[in-house]
């Protein structure tokens, strides 16, 4: 038993990439998955360490197989953990005729040999490409990855969702490989198909002398046939969500209409509660003008009346005192002279008049 380099991006990691590792480990013993990365490139939909863990957990139930990354070129990660052998897997003739080229390029600067091996037949169309595509758009992707993967091919339609934790799947391993998954109403599985048969006829060698390409006819139609089952299907659920969509935003409007017209309703509220602040303010104003100018007219006419009575009084005073003084002098000499030319008598109108208040 030898140990072998099983090199790629694996992003993801798919159930083709076990079959590859089953078979090589019964071929070989042991093998090293190399996850390949460009430290000057971006990492891809999940990084390099994402890419070992989800490989690790895969193979957990493989003893013989360790999983590494190296950058640079698959050679080099061949050559520094002295593997002499390269695995590579095959889908279609397609996948030869690219991998041949390396590897006559491989051995020609390094000495590694490479070894194909053949996938099997029901994984034939599963790429990492189209895993990606399809859960970028929401599709269902547990029928092409290994169960540790599936949250994780989702990553890029969920970037800030966090990878589950090993401890949150199953651990009872299963020998034998899933079967394919009964033909459901998945959006976007026709688009896939379609794609993966133009693939296969792009990529077909061609024919010597010819510019016709040699295919498996029977491939291609039997992926034409599965795309046509499976489209109508796909045409429903796309009319249903384009329904439940415009349902959607009809509900968004008619509540969005209700907030506007909320809102008008309190502006025009409080325009008229403003008005009317207004308005108490001015008459509020005025009133206040109002009794000020009272106020001073009440304050002038009482001092005017205050200014007269004082007057009164201080003239009733002056006579009051000179006819005390004109008492006591005929008191002290017993007999009654005549009155002073000077002396005015105080007469009682004079004094009533005084102290008659009624015009106050």
């Amino acid at each position: 038993m030898s140990t072998v380099l099983y090199p790629g991006s694996f992003d993801p990691f798919h159930l083709g990439h076990l079959d590859v590792v089953e078979q090589a480990t019964a071929l070989f013993g042991d093998v090293v998955v190399a996850v390949m990365h460009n430290p000057d490139k971006p990492s891809g939909v999940l990084s390099t360490d994402q890419r070992v863990s989800l490989i690790a957990a895969s193979c957990s139930h493989l003893p013989n197989v360790t999983v590494r990354s190296f950058p640079g070129l698959a050679v080099d990660a061949a050559l520094s953990v002295n593997v002499l052998c390269i695995v590579k897997g095959l889908r279609t003739s397609g996948d030869f005729e690219v991998e041949q080229q390396m590897a006559h390029t491989n051995f020609a600067v390094s000495g590694v040999r490479t070894v194909y091996v053949p996938c099997q037949p029901r994984f034939s169309f599963v790429s990492s490409r189209f895993i990606r595509d399809i859960a970028a758009h929401g599709g269902d992707v547990s029928s092409m990855v290994p169960r540790r993967s599936i949250r994780c091919s989702r990553i890029s339609l969920f970037p800030t969702e966090q990878i589950m934790s090993f401890d949150d799947f199953d651990d009872t391993t299963d020998s034998s490989y899933p079967q394919p998954v009964p033909v459901q109403a998945r959006l976007g599985e026709s688009e896939v198909i379609l794609r993966r048969t133009i693939d296969i006829v792009a990529t077909a060698p061609s024919m010597p002398l010819s510019s016709s390409p040699r295919i498996d006819r029977d491939e291609v139609v039997e992926l034409l046939e599965d795309a046509l089952v499976r489209l109508p299907d796909e045409i429903r659920q796309a009319r249903w969500m384009l329904k439940e969509r415009q349902e959607f935003l009809d509900k968004t409007k008619r509540e969005a209409d209700e907030l506007l017209g909320a809102a008008r309703q309190q502006a025009e509220r409080m325009v008229q509660r403003t008005e009317v602040v207004r308005a108490a303010e001015t008459r509020a104003r005025q009133v206040i003008d109002a009794a000020e100018e009272e106020t001073r007219r009440l304050k002038n006419e009482t001092e005017d009346f205050l200014d007269q009575r004082l007057g009164s009084f201080e003239i009733l005073l002056d006579r009051l005192s000179k006819t005390v003084a004109n008492g006591r002098n005929r008191l002290s000499i017993g007999s009654e002279p005549p009155p002073s030319e000077s002396e005015e008598p105080i007469e009682q109108q004079d004094v009533a008049d005084f102290f008659n208040q009624d015009d106050l």
